[in-house]
């Protein structure tokens, strides 16, 4: 039998895990009440858009390149058309438990 790993309690990780989760939480709200408006992919597009521009203002000022080496490109790439295309795509397609019964539906009928 081994023994449970010890667990190091402290308010600001539990402010961090906390800060995490709500602003996961809150992403799904916003992108319900952002469907209102826009379709979505255009939506995941313009919200894309913001978080490159956000990412590209914010990585001179700390230092760190705006690009990665260019051993990494290809890897990258693949990454970030997975990504988009699955997760960004699922997400902004039906968000909710809607989605889920809809899907379900279909597989169903």
């Amino acid at each position: 039998m081994t023994a449970w790993p010890s667990f190091n309690f402290s308010l600001r990780r539990a402010l961090v895990a906390g800060g995490i989760l709500l602003a996961t939480a809150g992403c799904f709200a916003l992108i319900k009440a952002g469907l209102a408006f826009a379709p979505p992919f255009l939506f995941a597009a313009l919200r894309l858009l913001l978080a490159g521009l956000a990412v590209g203002l914010l990585l001179p000022l700390l230092g760190q390149p705006l690009l990665p080496s260019r051993s990494d490109w290809p890897w990258l790439g693949l990454l970030a058309l997975a990504s988009t295309a699955f997760a960004y795509g699922t997400m902004f397609s039906s968000p909710g438990l809607e989605g889920v019964m809809n899907f379900r539906a279909k597989l169903e009928g």
